[in-house]
């Protein structure tokens, strides 16, 4: 899950910067990942992401462009229509 963390938030990095066209710095964040396994078949049957920004001081603008990047995540879109996302932004 660590590998995923990080591709996350580079992920989220890289195009918001591309976007904004380097005038926005990344804000501070964290971010934590929660498998669920399924038993039959043994896989992953769920992903819960929660992503921190909550010591920034975002404008609503800034925070609907975050949540628009981490939604156009090419690794989240190639996952199985089986398993479930849930991801939460703390802003």
């Amino acid at each position: 899950m660590q590998t995923l963390q990080k591709y996350l938030l580079i992920t989220l990095h890289n195009n918001w910067c591309e976007t904004c066209k380097n005038n926005f710095i990344l804000p501070k964040s964290t971010s934590f990942i929660t498998k669920t396994m399924s038993s039959n078949p043994r896989r992953i049957s769920k992903i819960s992401v929660e992503i921190n920004f909550e010591t920034n001081n975002l404008s609503e603008k800034q925070i609907k462009k975050l949540i628009k990047v981490a939604k156009g995540c090419p690794v989240a879109q190639s996952l199985s229509s089986d398993l479930i996302q849930e991801i939460n932004y703390n802003f």
